[in-house]
């Protein structure tokens, strides 16, 4: 596996060798959804929040939509004009009326994780693929 991020580590970027070699590069979309998914698994974080939210901007995958409905308890999901200037204050807004938000993405391949990180830094999520962050 390969990580990648930009300078100020705001993006990040997912490759996986095959079996036959080659690599394959995940998009903004599909690691948006398995961060999002691997968050949703994680009951000490999803349902500890019962009016929880996670974000996505308009471009992207309605996959985590998905997932948030089929959660148990289904997890509120909002979608917010494109750029993480709207996803931001959308959370803001959110968590101003007692609905922290759990994850944030866009299809550029933009996360940002967890309530308690306002910011798209990509330690939280290194420590996600490698089964060590909450």
């Amino acid at each position: 596996m390969i990580l990648a991020n930009d300078p100020d580590a705001d993006r990040l970027a997912v490759a996986e060798r095959s079996a036959d070699g080659t690599w394959r590069i995940f998009n903004g979309n599909e690691t948006g959804a398995l961060f999002g998914w691997f968050l949703l698994q994680q009951k000490s974080i999803s349902g500890a929040h019962p009016s929880a939210a996670i974000l996505a901007s308009a471009v992207s995958s309605k996959m985590l939509g998905a997932l948030c409905a089929a959660n148990d308890p289904p997890v509120r999901f909002v979608e917010t004009l494109t750029g993480f200037k709207w996803l931001g204050n959308t959370a803001i807004a959110l968590e101003s009326e007692g609905h922290p938000v759990l994850f944030a993405f866009e299809e550029a391949i933009g996360t940002a994780a967890t309530a308690k990180r306002k910011e798209k830094k990509n330690l939280f999520k290194f420590k996600m693929i490698f089964g060590q962050g909450s």
